[in-house]
């Protein structure tokens, strides 16, 4: 395997015991949500160029969930700045 960085390593080149110990330090948990709540998180902390691409990768995509949120992304680039 080739590495692109000097500092990479490969599993394989760890210690015998390396991944054992790893899996040791695992810790699983279960959460119930109560009340769960969401948050608009989309676009909304870039620049216009960046956005419209976005919306354009969007649309070009050809399935219709991914054009009716790049149309949601504009609406709300246009709610918050006045334009798109």
């Amino acid at each position: 395997m080739m590495r692109e960085h000097p500092f990479a390593t490969i599993v394989s080149d760890a210690p015998e015991d390396f991944v054992p110990r790893q899996l040791k330090g695992l810790v699983g948990f279960e959460s119930v949500l109560q009340e769960p709540k969401g948050v608009w998180k989309v676009s909304q902390n870039t620049m216009s160029p960046d956005r419209m691409g976005g919306q354009a990768g969007l649309r070009s995509s050809g399935r219709d969930e991914d054009k009716e949120l790049a149309e949601r992304v504009q609406a709300r680039a246009m709610d918050r700045t006045g334009s798109q």
